[in-house]
């Protein structure tokens, strides 16, 4: 009897975290906003507002000041409705270490993302303390273009590239499977 109801109350625990584990999955998985948060109508993508990172779009002319009044309040809404604003990405402009502008051929990448810079002296400064440099970067809601994988399946096939078969588009040079596959691609 004492097994048969440590089983019950094991097995009533399962259920009640996996329920737990179920219900956070289906909590972080919001679609993108559709609605109003004040007003509840249909969005115009011409009304919104920026907050913390995020952009949130209205129905109205005068709903953009009723959700500053606000926002957390809103975005709570937003969230409960199972929708989430959208993110806004600022790109990176400036060399973190001078303020100079920036040349994309002039990098360091640094736990797969990749920093630019205006000048060479900039890059060794940086190299002796990226962490630092990252956060400051981050913190100003600058996002960070991720390092570039290398290319290891063909576009078109899917299968292992032969880096004897390529074509050059663009100034990028893509690499495919077969023959076939660049004429494809070249069509």
């Amino acid at each position: 009897m004492k097994k048969l109801m440590m089983v019950s109350v094991v097995l009533v625990v399962m259920v009640f975290v996996t329920g737990l584990v179920v219900a956070e999955e289906e909590a972080v998985q919001l679609e993108p906003q559709t609605t109003c948060p004040v007003m509840g109508g249909k969005i115009n993508q011409e009304l919104f507002a920026d907050y913390e990172g995020k952009r949130v779009y209205f129905c109205c002319p005068g709903c953009p000041g009723k959700f500053n009044q606000d926002p957390e309040k809103y975005l709570e809404k937003l969230e409960a409705q199972g929708q989430t604003p959208e993110e806004l990405t600022v790109p990176q402009t400036a060399c973190p270490l001078l303020g100079g502008k920036i040349f994309k051929k002039l990098f360091a990448d640094y736990e797969g993302k990749r920093v630019y810079f205006c000048c060479p002296g900039c890059v060794g400064k940086f190299k002796a303390d990226p962490e630092k440099y990252i956060e400051q970067m981050e913190d100003q809601g600058i996002t960070l273009d991720k390092t570039p994988k290398p290319q290891t399946t063909c576009p078109l096939m899917g299968g292992e590239i032969n880096k004897k078969l390529f074509a050059d588009y663009q100034g990028k040079r893509v690499y495919f499977c077969c023959p076939g596959c660049i004429e494809k691609f070249n069509a």
